[in-house]
This record gives C-alpha cells, structure tokens and sequence, in this order.
C-alpha cells in the first residue's frame, strides 16, 4: 500500500483532533468587574456594541475573543483573536488591538486551558493514534500470524 493510501485516514484523524481541540479550554465567570491585562477574555457583543463595533469588526459580529491590553472601568482594549459573526461563521484575528466601551460587551466569560483535559485529550490522541496504526496496518504495527517468518522455500 503506497502512503498516498493513508491520506484519508490522516485527514479524518487531523479533523477529529480539530474538533476536540475545543474541549481543552474551560470558560468560567469573569471573577472580577474589570480583567487584567493578558486575561483570555469571550464576550457577546450587545445590540448597541453590534452596531458601534460593526465599523472596526465588521458587518454582524456578535461575539470576540481576545487578550486585555488595558481595562478600566469604562473601556477594554483587546487584541483580538476571534470574532464570530451572526450567520455562524467566525473569523480568526491575529491581535489586532480593538478598543471597546465597556456597555458594547456582555455575557464576559474567562478562556482558559485545562491542563487536565489537556492530557486528557493528549492521551485519548495517543491511544487513536495506535488504534489507527494497528488498523491500517502502517509504521510496521502489522500482525505476523504467526510470531515469526516463514522460512523461504
């Protein structure tokens, strides 16, 4: 079997991890009124931040994901990592810095990542990893039936 025979295999594996990657992340409450710099922030944009944002996020955001530059009471600068838009695509940011008053935000949750689910997910990965091996028969995981090589004839 030639290597380009494994290419499904590999891809639905890629897009499994894709979609468990998720659930390493853990969101929880803001524990205080205004974060510090650095906290991995997710919040819902309200009906007036969808409009006040629409210039800066574009059309239909409703939600961002982002680090804290600078919070104070009245205003968040985030950089932006993510910004999902009301007909359920999402769109990834690379930190572009965005300042938001702090009325244009609501429902702000905490990202964080699991370090438990984290290894978890590492080794269920792992343990797939060698199924699959053991299943299409790659990276010498065959089966010899036998325990040894038949001697030549």
């Amino acid at each position: 079997m030639s290597s380009g025979n494994h290419s499904l295999p590999v891809r639905l594996a890629a897009l499994g991890l894709a979609l468990l990657l998720p659930a390493c992340y853990v969101v929880q409450p803001l524990p205080t009124p205004v974060p510090a710099p650095g906290t991995r922030i997710v919040g819902e944009l309200s009906d007036r931040g969808m409009a006040d944002m629409d210039p800066l996020l574009g059309p239909g955001a409703t939600e961002v994901e982002g680090l804290v530059a600078v919070a104070d009471s009245s205003t968040w600068q985030l950089r932006v990592l993510r910004v999902d838009r009301r007909d359920l695509t999402s769109e990834t940011w690379k930190g572009e810095r965005v300042s938001f008053a702090r009325s244009t935000l609501e429902d702000v949750h905490v990202r964080r990542l699991s370090k438990s689910r984290s290894y978890l997910m590492a080794g269920g990965i792992v343990a797939a990893a060698l199924i699959a091996a053991r299943l299409f028969n790659i990276a010498g995981f065959a089966d010899s039936g036998g325990g040894g090589n038949a001697p030549p004839q």
